[in-house]
């Protein structure tokens, strides 16, 4: 339906671009005219198949659509031009106009029945007896649904998030997406003998060799493959020296260390107390305080998040507790009790905070992510082909509790949405570099686990389609190209515009614009 409104409702204007809005009858009068010329053809129409509106769409009379039009008015703005001839022909041609006129306000001799809101909230319509409860928005309300609309519409860049308050431990060099932070990393362009250090990159090769033959372009090659100073690598290592023992005990058979899994379907494997029932509901509370371990989270906190009382949330951790049973290196428990988590002295206040004995699929890929850039070269590549082996088969925070995980909405960085697209980055790296290196099968198996795990991005499609073209796939390559990226629609509307990445991958390789 198309939308104009005369002096009323600008607000709604940036919610769709079929709202249209005029500050005074004179302004609007256009509007009407077209209003008006659109109702006459449609009645001219309707008349010709002898037949109403509703039922030409119903039965798909005739080739085109049938279009609605709603004409929005404040009397106060006065009459614009045409007004009384289009409510003349509306009132005339009951069903046969598509047309719609509202009037808010007092307007003298207006045919049409009369709605009457209140000013308790209700709207009367007497010629049918009813009285409801009315549904609408105030100013404010369409004001912030407009700016919400519009802000979806605005695709910018922002810079990954860093956590200014790890100053120490692996964290301290990293930013959210386990990348090394800026001020460890050098651009790619810097010559080797610009410092008194030998440098190191993921991607050691040169840029063109890259551009040719994997989906990416220079910016990505900037932002995902600087180099990095052999001083950094030293530090970084230095800063977590159990990440290969951690590796280790997570793809052990026989490991006595409690895991949660995140990327991927949400589940948990535990050595403590088995749960008999409800264990979706723990499953969560666990991830809760495993995503809040670096500060805990005090009683108020959780009991917030999942809105249950002081008692429930004693009650509850303290189930947690006895089902992640005992730290074998330390004979505490993996979850102390919260006046002796090592976050209590911190923050002053008691807190309740896992130990490092739980085992964080999405922690160990930050920090193998982190190592392997510090490390660069084939040593690196190798980190994050270890990384993607901890994703699974889903995509991340999936197969959640049902009516469940209401407190991760509210969280300020949404991990959950966030950590596909770290993954998706991973794998791009490592895809780019295997088929540099024409190593086909490690460059399959990266782009595969991106899929799984962005299955919408446009990025980890596009690196699938190179995968098969140099698999010599030209025809499957093709499809994903055409349907998958080009062609696709995720509301239902026409595809919209290639991104600028895209439209130049696209141009790039020759074979992608058959």
């Amino acid at each position: 339906m198309q939308v104009d409104c005369i002096g009323v409702a600008e607000e709604t204007v940036a919610m769709d671009e079929r709202i249209s809005f005029y500050p005074t009858a004179a302004a609007g009068s256009p509007a009407t005219a077209e209003i008006l010329a659109a109702a006459v053809t449609t009645v001219d129409r309707a008349k010709r198949h002898d037949t109403d509106v509703s039922t030409a769409r119903t039965g798909s009379v005739d080739d085109d659509t049938w279009p609605a039009r709603m004409l929005l008015v404040d009397a106060a703005a006065g009459d614009p031009e045409d007004l009384e001839q289009l409510l003349q022909l509306v009132t005339d041609h009951v069903g046969q106009s598509a047309t719609s006129i509202v009037v808010a306000g007092e307007r003298p001799n207006t045919p049409g029945a009369v709605l009457h809101m209140t000013n308790t909230g209700r709207v009367v319509l007497e010629h049918a007896s009813l009285n409801l409860i009315a549904v609408g928005l105030t100013s404010d309300e369409a004001r912030g649904c407009a700016l919400v609309y519009a802000q979806s519409e605005v695709a910018e860049d922002v810079p990954v998030p860093v956590d200014e308050t790890a100053i120490d431990g692996w964290e301290a060099y990293t930013d959210q997406s386990g990348a090394l932070r800026r001020e460890y990393t050098l651009p790619r362009n810097t010559p080797a003998d610009a410092v008194d250090e030998p440098l190191s990159s993921l991607l050691e090769r040169d840029d063109e060799d890259y551009i040719r033959q994997s989906a990416i372009v220079q910016e990505d090659l900037e932002t995902l493959a600087p180099k990095v100073p052999e001083h950094v690598r030293a530090e970084v290592e230095q800063s977590d020296p159990t990440l290969d023992q951690d590796i280790t005990d997570w793809f052990s058979t026989d490991c006595a260390r409690p895991r949660l899994s995140l990327l991927g379907p949400v589940t948990a494997r535990t050595h403590g107390k088995a749960l008999a029932k409800r264990k979706p509901y723990f499953t969560e509370l666990l991830a809760y305080l495993a995503l809040h371990r670096k500060h805990g989270a005090t009683r108020e906190e959780i009991g917030e998040a999942f809105g249950i009382t002081p008692g429930k949330v004693r009650d509850y951790t303290n189930t947690v507790r006895e089902w992640l049973g005992t730290n074998p290196s330390t004979a505490d428990a993996h979850l102390p009790h919260a006046d002796k988590a090592p976050a209590t002295k911190l923050r002053g206040v008691n807190v309740y905070q896992v130990d490092d004995g739980l085992l964080v699929d999405l922690h160990l890929f930050l920090r193998l992510r982190k190592r392997g850039q510090a490390r660069g070269g084939a040593e690196g590549v190798t980190d994050l082909c270890t990384a993607l082996e901890l994703v699974g088969e889903a995509k991340p925070f999936s197969q959640l509790r049902e009516e469940g995980w209401s407190w991760l909405v509210n969280e300020p960085d949404r991990v959950d949405l966030m950590a596909s697209g770290w993954i998706a980055d991973v794998a791009l790296i490592v895809v780019t570099e295997a088929l540099a290196a024409g190593d086909l099968v490690k460059a399959r198996s990266a782009a595969y686990v991106a899929n799984r795990a962005d299955p919408d991005g446009e990025s980890t499609r596009l690196c699938l389609a190179h995968v098969m073209k140099a698999e010599g796939d030209q025809l499957e390559a093709d499809r994903i190209l055409r349907e998958e990226i080009c062609n696709r629609s995720d509301d239902g509307d026409a595809p919209l515009e290639l991104s600028e990445r895209t439209k130049t991958i696209i141009s790039t390789h020759g074979w992608l614009a058959s």
